[in-house]
């Protein structure tokens, strides 16, 4: 404890005082004051807790990237919704693990964000079923230093929903378009037939 009371913590290495006859006569102790390191190293295991906490409740991936894009850590949920293992994505660029047409959006992306707050985009990605998994990325730099945040989220759902809403908002179009039509040619009977009667009556009156 120091003198207000707190812990500190230091690294101590003692080394021996001899006579010339071999005998010790006492110990020379060298400590070093770590607290601040070993602050740093319970911090950075608090956050990481956290990090960990937040994602095991979502279904989100996150992951931190140098600024040419090298992934050197990651966070997932269900690590089998992952694209490729991690095994063959760490430390290996972003640009290099996707499609080649994703891997240059996100390339694009990458290089607005040095300079933006945060930059969002989507993409897809295809998977063993064939079927496109649809993804909104979220980007943005660390400040002081050239590393990136970018979470990204499965909104697959999301955009089969959308694709479910246009499919009966088009049939609904295709619906009124045909009831109008319908409408429409009714309106063009009865005042045809209005005006077959109205001549008619005009050429009876003449007769008469």
């Amino acid at each position: 404890l120091d003198a207000k009371g707190s812990t500190r913590y230091a690294d101590a290495s003692t080394l021996a005082i001899r006579t010339p006859d071999g005998e010790v006569s006492g110990f020379l102790i060298q400590a070093t004051d770590t607290t601040e390191r070993i602050l740093a190293v319970e911090k950075a295991r608090n956050t990481n807790t956290v990090l960990n906490s937040v994602f095991d409740l979502l279904n989100d991936f996150l992951f931190l990237l140098k600024d040419d894009g090298t992934i050197i850590d990651y966070r997932a949920r269900k690590k089998e919704n992952l694209y490729v293992p991690s095994a063959e994505f760490m430390g290996k660029k972003m640009q290099d693990i996707l499609p080649f047409k994703t891997g240059k959006l996100f390339l694009e992306n990458l290089k607005k964000a040095k300079s933006a707050t945060l930059i969002t985009f989507e993409y897809t990605l295809p998977f063993n079923d064939d079927d496109e998994h649809y993804y909104e990325a979220r980007l943005v730099k660390q400040p002081k230093v050239n590393r990136y945040i970018m979470v990204v989220h499965d909104i697959s759902e999301r955009k089969d929903s959308e694709k479910e809403l246009d499919k009966h908002r088009h049939h609904l179009e295709l619906l009124v378009d045909e009831r109008t039509s319908q409408l429409i040619q009714a309106r063009e009977q009865a005042e045809s037939a209005n005006q077959a009667k109205s001549s008619f009556l005009a050429n009876m009156s003449h007769e008469i």
